[in-house]
């Protein structure tokens, strides 16, 4: 009975604490999220001779911030 209490307990535990994480990151907006992930293209290196194959291209080369046409709509960037 004691070890069904710990396992209950635990599983309680890792429940609260996924609530608290998804609430701490659902608190950024929309805009937050696309600065983040363009920073984090800004912080990349590209090598583009990396392949051969003509078809292969970073996704993040079409990731902007301004634009038409949905480019600064980051659910849109290719790869997202």
């Amino acid at each position: 009975m004691a070890k069904f209490v710990h396992v209950f307990m635990l599983i309680l535990l890792l429940h609260a604490l996924e609530y608290a994480l998804a609430n701490k990151f659902s608190s950024f907006s929309h805009a937050d999220e696309c600065s983040l992930l363009f920073q984090f293209k800004e912080s990349m290196a590209i090598n583009k001779s990396a392949s051969d194959d003509s078809r292969a291209y970073p996704k993040v080369s079409s990731w902007n911030l301004n634009g038409s046409d949905g480019a600064g709509n980051c659910c849109l960037w290719d790869g997202v």
